[in-house]
């Protein structure tokens, strides 16, 4: 232990399964080596980081935790496990409790926070915070304590367990475009949201999971519509829940109220072995705090009274937006001259030329692609740079003889759709008090661009 860095005294390994109550799952079954992990300080800081950052702002149920997430996360991790016939049990701890930590180093406020931290530093990603945990921490202590190696959890975090060729095509199984991590968040934020647009079946996804030859894990031709509907109920969540339009507001005044220089000054611990055990101290509320800091302060400056605004839920307002489709597979992309329009806004002369001719000070104009800033950008999602990467593809296996097509390969299927149409999303907000002035203004300069959308000023 002498390298690690220790929270609390470890308590003993319990002796008996427990179970957990679950809205999604039901009753959750947890046997001794997880609840003893779950028991950990670091573990338990998940109960204070929202699994949807602000969207409660928005959903005002979606108050859940990456806590709850991470529960849900298990359980699919050990009913594939028996569903997969992975015998060995050495593999199967390891992989079931990888799934358990799959999130404990994330940010405060999720993904929003972590867009803040990478503005001052790219590598900051919490799955390197989630990495350092598991090698340097009490959970290090714990997880050797219970007999399974974190070096090989830490394998199966990053997908690269090559340790047993018989079980190599459990690493798809936590990232992949068809995982249980997105199993478990688009069932959970979906209910917690009070929506539907997440909704899929399950039961019968699960049961048309197979192991084949080539070590991946591939759906029969029977589970085919099942992987359709998760795949159309993934595209909508997006659409509505994750990059809706007030959210990203929030998510928006949080890059301004902490731009690189102010991250800098936070304290928040690097993902290296003598700082991370300090994680423990950020969560939610502690960036709360840090949003109160810069409202109470007396400098008067515009900083502090976007912070003000933050706290009361008075967000920056929505002027228009474009939604557009481009055709990734087709000669040459589409061009959806409004879409190039607003997202030229982007540069920082485009702006301060608006500013110019609003007299709208530059920093309350804000021009966003949320689908470059969320962590959604894989082959049947909205959005994707990245073109056709082969990395956990949702493969049919149609014929016991053939080999597996990609699902996105087969013409009439929706996930050819998704693929082949790549979704974009640029929008423009500024304060409430200059809302009706900015959409005079763009409406005089492009109202004449019929894909855009414009909000109302009310």
């Amino acid at each position: 232990m002498s390298d690690k860095v220790n929270c609390s005294e470890s308590r003993e390994i319990p002796k008996k399964t427990k179970y957990f109550r679950d809205p999604i799952y039901g009753l959750i079954e947890v046997d001794p080596k997880a609840r003893y992990i779950i028991d950990s300080p670091l573990f338990q800081r998940l109960r204070g980081i929202k699994q949807l950052a602000f969207t409660h702002l928005v959903y005002h149920g979606a108050e859940h935790s990456r806590f709850g997430h991470s529960i849900g996360v298990y359980h699919l991790a050990k009913t594939l496990v028996d569903h997969l016939e992975v015998k060995d049990s050495i593999v199967s701890n390891a992989f079931c409790l990888a799934a358990l930590l799959h999130d404990v180093g994330h940010f405060p406020f999720s993904h929003s926070f972590e867009s803040v931290a990478r503005l001052s530093n790219q590598s900051l990603k919490h799955e390197k915070y989630t990495q350092a945990l598991v090698q340097h921490s009490e959970i290090a202590d714990r997880l050797e304590k219970v007999e399974v190696d974190p070096k090989i959890v830490i394998e199966f975090l990053k997908g690269s367990f090559l340790r047993k060729p018989a079980f190599v095509f459990l690493n798809s199984l936590l990232d992949a475009e068809l995982d249980i991590d997105r199993l478990d968040f688009l069932l959970r934020d979906s209910h917690y949201c009070g929506v539907t647009y997440g909704k899929y079946d399950l039961d019968r996804l699960i049961i048309s999971m197979t192991q084949n030859q080539n070590q991946e894990v591939v759906i029969t031709k029977r589970g085919m519509h099942s992987v359709e509907i998760y795949v159309l109920a993934r595209f909508n969540m997006y659409l509505q829940v994750y990059a809706h339009h007030t959210r990203r507001a929030f998510d928006l005044m949080l890059m301004s109220l902490f731009p690189k220089e102010e991250f800098d000054n936070l304290g928040y611990p690097k993902p290296i072995k003598e700082e991370i055990g300090q994680i423990i101290n950020f969560d939610d509320m502690w960036l709360l705090e840090k949003i109160k800091e810069i409202a109470e302060s007396h400098d008067k400056s515009f900083r502090t009274s976007l912070a003000a605004q933050f706290l009361v839920r008075d967000p920056i307002r929505c002027v228009c937006e474009c939604l557009a489709f481009t055709d990734v597979r087709g000669p040459g992309e589409r061009v959806i001259p409004a879409y190039t329009t607003l997202s030229n806004l982007g540069s920082k002369e485009a702006r301060e030329d608006i500013a110019n001719s609003t007299s709208i000070p530059v920093e309350e104009i804000w021009v966003d692609m949320p689908f470059q800033d969320l962590p959604f950008e894989n082959r049947y999602r909205p959005f994707s740079y990245r073109g056709r990467s082969e990395k956990g593809l949702i493969r049919v296996l149609t014929n016991p003889n053939d080999e597996p097509k990609d699902i996105a390969d087969f013409p009439g299927s929706l996930a050819s759709f998704l693929a082949r149409n790549m979704a974009q999303i640029v929008r423009i907000y500024t304060t409430q008090k200059h809302r009706i002035k900015l959409r005079d203004c763009l409406k005089k300069r492009y109202g004449n661009l019929e894909e855009i959308m414009w909000f109302s000023s009310e």
